[in-house]
């Protein structure tokens, strides 16, 4: 699939996501979060999803390692079972800001 996209669309995407901010609306996010980084990123680093974290009322941070830019195909026996503990948790206890 990634062979597949045009050399344009790709580079217009890369283009989008440069200028993307995201920072500035991390505060209001207030449904329960988990942020899953991995441990050798180099295009988002786990100093990033550590700013997401720290960013995101009562976010949970898991960086997986080893693990590059694809943690969940890489290591899909590390990022499931966060994914579904966080879930499981998230049907039971709501996030408020109060």
């Amino acid at each position: 699939m990634v062979e597949a996209t045009p050399a344009e669309g790709y580079a217009s995407c890369c283009e989008a996501i440069e200028k993307m901010d995201i920072a500035s609306n991390l505060a209001n996010i207030n449904t329960p979060t988990v942020v899953i980084a991995s441990a050798n990123d180099p295009a988002t680093p786990p100093q990033h999803a550590r700013r997401i974290a720290a960013n995101v009322l009562g976010a949970r941070l898991k960086i997986v390692s080893p693990a590059a830019h694809l943690a969940s195909a890489e290591g899909p026996h590390k990022v499931n079972p966060v994914i579904l503990s966080h879930l499981r948790a998230s049907v039971s206890v709501p996030c408020s800001r109060d």
